[in-house]
């Protein structure tokens, strides 16, 4: 059994903690947690474009970040169009 719990804030990073009754002391996780959730949420935006291609769904997925918006764009492929 794993000592860590996931945890994901909706709309927010996410980040693992231990669980608390693993006996370990969970205020250096919770401040490292603080201090990166503080540095995530204080970082300027940055516009850029990523374009994944997973071969096992077959599926071209590009995620866009332009002016603070968010745009997601799939195209389901067959496994013959796959490029490497």
């Amino acid at each position: 059994m794993s000592n860590f719990l996931g945890s994901v804030q909706s709309g927010g990073p996410s980040y693992s903690l231990p669980v608390e009754n693993s006996g370990v002391d969970l205020a250096p996780y919770e401040s490292a947690k603080d201090e990166l959730v503080k540095y995530i949420e204080d970082a300027e935006p940055v516009d850029y474009e990523w374009e994944s291609i997973y071969a096992d769904i077959p599926a071209r997925i590009k995620y866009i970040i332009k002016d603070g918006k968010v745009t997601v764009e799939d195209e389901i492929m067959d496994f013959d169009d796959l490029e490497f």
